[in-house]
């Protein structure tokens, strides 16, 4: 009986003490938009708080609540964050409308996904995507639009994105499905200029060039490599196409200064 008298003044007595007291709270990481002009609307996303408590532990909280801005004229905006009692703060800066203007935008990290096979749906998820500023600032952005790939056809594609009529790009690369192989390619336009005097640099500008495959399906392609024509000597150069294993060619006449160009005769393999 004495035991369990004495067990249970224990228990009181330790009851007394509440080790999971909140001690404090932390912003272990900011918004993702910290930089905003005049009237703009504050966005507390990507905000994170943690809680650390008297036994030592700590964790993760919501629940907090935020103080409001004055997003009415420029300045260093303090926001406070309170949770039970406690509260820490963070700051947000806030510029004239007419000092900070958007410069350009940039990937700062590409989609987790950027290999697919022909007909995968294209998927944006983890890309990140960052505005730049006329004052040096820059931030994290949300809200631009994405051109859509064509994700029928197998080759690089270029992905557009565009952001208060600024634009910045990068690239995914789309497979044919397995067993479908890549059988030939062909040049379906000749460059602009095939017409050329000696030591006239070479320029591919207007070359199309298109991939076929097994399944007969075909699409345009770019990444291929040419061979370098020797523009030092006059007569007919024929220039290489090459893309997976596969090649092509077409053909430009170089002149001497004086010469007469005559007919341009040009060969599409």
């Amino acid at each position: 009986m004495a035991s369990f008298i004495v067990q249970i003044a224990c228990t009181e007595f330790l009851d007394l003490f509440d080790t999971k007291e909140l001690i404090s709270i932390t912003v272990t990481q900011l918004p993702s938009k910290t930089v905003y002009q005049v009237n703009e609307a504050f966005d507390p996303a990507g905000l994170v708080v943690r809680a650390a408590y008297l036994d030592g532990s700590s964790g993760v909280i919501t629940g907090y609540t935020l103080s409001t801005p004055d997003m009415s004229s420029a300045g260093t905006k303090t926001i406070a964050v309170a949770f039970q009692g406690k509260t820490t703060s963070f700051d947000i800066t806030v510029t004239p409308a007419s000092e900070a203007t958007l410069t350009s935008i940039t990937v700062a990290q590409y989609p987790s996904k950027t290999a697919y096979q022909v007909n995968e749906a294209f998927d944006p998820a983890g890309l990140a995507v960052r505005a730049v500023y006329s004052d040096g600032s820059s931030e994290a952005i949300t809200g631009y639009s994405l051109s859509e790939p064509n994700m029928s056809s197998a080759g690089t594609k270029t992905i557009t994105i565009t952001f208060g009529g600024k634009i910045t790009s990068f690239d995914i690369t789309v497979t044919a499905v397995p067993g479908v192989t890549l059988t030939s390619i062909t040049v379906t336009q000749n460059p602009i200029k095939t017409d050329y005097h000696v030591n006239d640099a070479f320029d591919p500008a207007g070359l199309a060039v298109r991939a076929v495959y097994s399944d007969g399906s075909s699409e345009a392609i770019t990444g291929y490599s040419l061979s370098e024509p020797d523009m030092s000597s006059a007569g007919t150069k024929t220039i290489t196409v090459t893309f997976g294993g596969k090649t092509a060619s077409f053909d430009i006449t170089v002149h001497t200064v004086n010469g007469d160009t005559g007919d341009i005769g040009i060969i599409i393999y």
